[in-house]
Parts: structure tokens; sequence; C-alpha cells
């Protein structure tokens, strides 16, 4: 995998859902892996620079 550079939050929804979409899960089942909601999932790739780190990096190793 190739390494991916984050220079500032607002790059974060687009790269979660690269990711996400890559590794061929949908929100639903991302969702479930995270323990929340598919709602919860989808505000947070829409808002991922306002997620805590402990759960951005549960979801980056789910991705």
């Amino acid at each position: 995998m190739p390494d991916f550079i984050v220079r500032t939050p607002e790059q974060l929804p687009d790269l979660l859902q690269a990711f996400r979409k890559q590794t061929g899960i949908t929100q639903a089942e991302a969702a479930v892996r995270l323990g929340v909601t598919q709602q919860t999932m989808s505000a947070l790739e829409r808002n991922a620079e306002k997620v805590s780190a402990a759960r951005l990096m549960k979801l980056l190793s789910i991705l």
C-alpha cells in the first residue's frame, strides 16, 4: 500500500471514503466493525476532521 500524506484535516473525509471503497466494504459494514450506526459512519466520513484520534485510528485499522 502506498504512503498517504495528510497535511490538513479537510483531506480526511475523501481519504477515508476512498480507503473504505478500496477495501470493498459498505458504510454499514464499516459501522458494524467500528461499533457505531451507519448514520454515524456517514457523518464520520463527512466530518472526519472532528473525529477523536482514538476513533480515527480504530477506523483506519478496519480499513
